[in-house]
């Protein structure tokens, strides 16, 4: 019925676990043929994070190995949904907080001091502000990886706190990022809510009650998860009967 890939993160992706999972005759997406599929943290958002977005060494870093533009992540990102488009399966980017990140880049930075980004950060910041002039359901990330592919017009976008469900009562709408009555998510969170549920977010295969949580599909280091690691190459599969499974690739 469907796979629930782990965290992408494409400017981080393991290349053996794309082959394997998407890319390839031989792919879990080839052999399995399943209905939906579901990306989360699908984008990575490294070149501008907010996260090191102040750390003058990664800065450096960056510059020197001249990946700095957000406009080639985002092409890079919508590349990569191109890919699991065409194979039958309804393709569906569940709203995760590293897409979210592209959006508080918008309203936290200063383009004026970031050249190199200055030109599609405009673009960017018009748009966002003409949808909320016209009163639109608007999603910038959305609109900017289609304004980088337009391959991707049969791809759903969700929106926050919108319902996706299969197998009658499994939601699979949820990054897992956001909890209950504004709170952080996370598994305990989605207990509490008493439902079964496919999440993603913390890049650690989990099963708790009625939850299900995905690894990731990008690195298992991305340099900020020191010390030892839950993280672990896991997708969530779904069957037709509703019957669900981890598998994890070594």
């Amino acid at each position: 019925e469907a796979i629930n890939w782990g965290d992408i993160h494409v400017a981080k992706l393991d290349n053996q676990v794309a082959d394997s999972s998407w890319r390839g005759d031989h792919s879990m997406m080839e052999s399995l043929a399943p209905q939906n599929v579901f990306l989360h943290d699908v984008m990575d958002h490294q070149n501008r994070n907010h996260h090191n977005i102040k750390d003058p060494y990664f800065r450096f870093k960056m510059y020197h190995n001249k990946t700095e533009s957000v406009e080639e992540e985002v092409y890079n990102t919508a590349c990569v949904i191109e890919e699991m488009t065409g194979k039958g399966a309804n393709v569906v980017v569940v709203e995760s907080n590293h897409d979210l990140a592209l959006e508080r880049w918008l309203k936290e930075q200063d383009y004026k001091q970031d050249p190199v980004n200055a030109i599609f950060f405009l673009d960017l910041q018009l748009a966002t502000y003409l949808a909320i002039k016209g009163g639109d359901d608007f999603s910038i990330f959305e609109y900017a990886c289609k304004m980088l592919n337009s391959e991707l017009d049969s791809v759903k976008f969700l929106r926050t706190d919108e319902s996706y469900t299969i197998c009658g009562d499994i939601e699979c709408g949820s990054h897992g990022h956001n909890g209950n009555n504004g709170a952080r998510g996370g598994v305990p969170a989605f207990q509490k809510q008493g439902i079964r549920v496919n999440i993603g977010h913390s890049h650690s295969a989990n099963i708790k009650d009625g939850v299900y949580q995905a690894g990731v599909s990008g690195k298992l280091d991305m340099t900020y998860n020191t010390g030892g690691s839950s993280w672990s190459h896991s997708h969530i599969v779904t069957y037709s009967n509703g019957k669900r499974a981890i598998i994890t690739l070594k």
